[in-house]
């Protein structure tokens, strides 16, 4: 744990403020994904998939084609995606030219993709509801599914890494649940301990979870033990009730990225409740993998990325 909290620290503590590293002449829309892939990261940018080493460089780019509910995820064999075809969720790798190489397929009645991607340099996955209401997730390296409990009536579901676990969240009537697993999930099954408004956004670190809720003056963050137990809530500094929030676990902190009234902001939470000014700019996608933050956005249509 010591050279994550060291390299976090020197994330923090910058002398100066990285220039970005753009693109040219590509024009990216629509919201970004960051996947930890093995030599660095991969960010999905409308129907590009860009190469970004582990120093935030940007290499090449391959387009791939329209896919419905797509994730970017790092396997053992390379970059690959995950997306929906009716009622399945299919898996494959994404070759040199942008070619899908051959295909796994999951799930029986796929009824929702939850929200998020879990993404480190551990392990990804992506889960998604059936139509019985059974919450289920695929997960690497080598991609395997696992079942989670089978209780009906969900209305959210989330996924996030959580170290060398993935967290899966989930809204069962008015009871926020949660489970850690690794190879296989936990047996219990933990109550979170927040309230029923609408949850914008989950991240956690290997032994907590962050919430981002939204309230009448702007946005709530409220910070969770692995049990469900709550350890702080407070407001998001300068967010308005109207802001986009992405999190993202950074070795035993949460990156919280949300706008604000000027600037979009970048904090880091911690288990003590400190919500430390970490980035100021627009609203980026963001990814953590050995000690490092990467932060993609988009610039006048262009891709740029920076390590913090």
């Amino acid at each position: 744990m010591l050279w994550r909290q060291t390299a976090f620290a020197a994330l923090v503590v910058l002398v100066s403020i990285l220039w970005p590293r753009g693109q040219g002449g590509v024009e990216h829309r629509g919201p970004l994904q960051v996947a930890v892939v093995r030599d660095g990261f991969a960010v999905l940018a409308g129907h590009r998939i860009h190469a970004v080493d582990a120093g935030g460089e940007l290499g090449g780019s391959v387009a791939i084609g329209e896919l419905a509910d797509v994730r970017v995820v790092g396997l053992g064999t390379g970059t690959s995606v995950v997306w929906r075809t009716g009622v399945k969720l299919q898996v494959a790798r994404v070759e040199a030219d942008g070619r899908l190489g051959p295909r796994e397929q999951f799930g029986q009645r796929v009824e929702r993709v939850c929200e998020g991607t879990a993404t480190n340099e551990h392990r990804f996955g992506v889960a998604w509801l059936e139509s019985d209401g059974t919450l289920r997730f695929v997960h690497g390296p080598i991609a395997q599914e696992l079942s989670v409990a089978s209780a009906r009536g969900r209305t959210y579901c989330a996924i996030a890494s959580a170290g060398r676990q993935i967290a899966l969240v989930w809204r069962d009537g008015g009871r926020v649940e949660l489970n850690l697993c690794g190879k296989h999930c936990k047996s219990r099954v933990a109550r979170v301990a927040i309230d029923n408004r609408p949850i914008l956004g989950v991240a956690c670190t290997d032994d907590a979870c962050a919430f981002a809720q939204r309230s009448a003056t702007g946005v709530d963050v409220t910070w969770v033990k692995h049990s469900g137990k709550q350890v702080w809530q407070k407001p998001l500094p300068d967010a308005t009730p109207d802001s986009a929030v992405a999190l993202v676990g950074a070795g035993d902190r949460i990156a919280i990225a949300y706008e604000t009234g000027g600037e979009p902001a970048v904090r880091a939470a911690d288990r003590s409740g400190n919500l430390s000014a970490i980035w100021q700019g627009r609203l980026p996608a963001l990814a953590w993998a050995h000690g490092k933050l990467l932060v993609a956005r988009t610039v006048d249509g262009e891709l740029v990325t920076a390590i913090r």
